[in-house]
């Protein structure tokens, strides 16, 4: 899972007046040279956010905002006026929570489900500490897989402190 992105919207006349709000970790050129693939007529970019902590939680966050517009995937059947409005409240955010424990406390209080989501791909192992009696007393780290089937050794360090 990708840490930062920016979220965009995307207009083009064959749309029928719906606006394209979709997430990228890409340069936004390039993503609209992807999408322009297959359309005659060029897209416009209505707005994007600042680079995003987390893309993919403010693209949910959207998606549930705006719920009841939503004609499908990512199409939207809202004014560039509303999108632009709710970038810059999503800008602001991230501006607020500016580094990844705020953005992680902040899911994990409003949005549970998601933030196990997250900490389940986040913390794909588990460590344990074992002390070991030798001359030197030092604490060894070995680390093991989440997965109780697969329990190997997956490396370890030494820690003096």
């Amino acid at each position: 899972m990708e840490k930062s992105g920016i979220l965009y919207a995307l207009s083009n006349p064959n749309w029928n007046n719906l606006i394209k709000c979709g997430v990228t970790t890409q340069l936004i050129n390039t993503r609209v040279s992807n999408i322009q693939t297959g359309n005659p007529i060029n897209c416009k970019i209505v707005y994007t956010t600042d680079n995003l902590l987390y893309p993919y939680y403010y693209e949910r966050l959207l998606k549930q905002r705006l719920e009841k517009q939503r004609f499908n995937r990512e199409f939207f059947e809202i004014n560039e006026e509303e999108i632009i409005k709710i970038y810059d409240e999503f800008n602001m955010m991230n501006e607020i929570l500016n580094c990844e424990e705020l953005i992680l406390l902040h899911m994990k209080n409003n949005d549970k489900s998601y933030y196990k989501k997250i900490v389940n791909k986040k913390i794909n192992i588990e460590e344990i500490n074992y002390n070991i009696d030798d001359e030197n007393d030092e604490k060894i780290k070995y680390t093991y897989s989440l997965d109780k089937r697969k329990r190997k050794k997956k490396g370890y360090y030494v820690n003096t402190g």
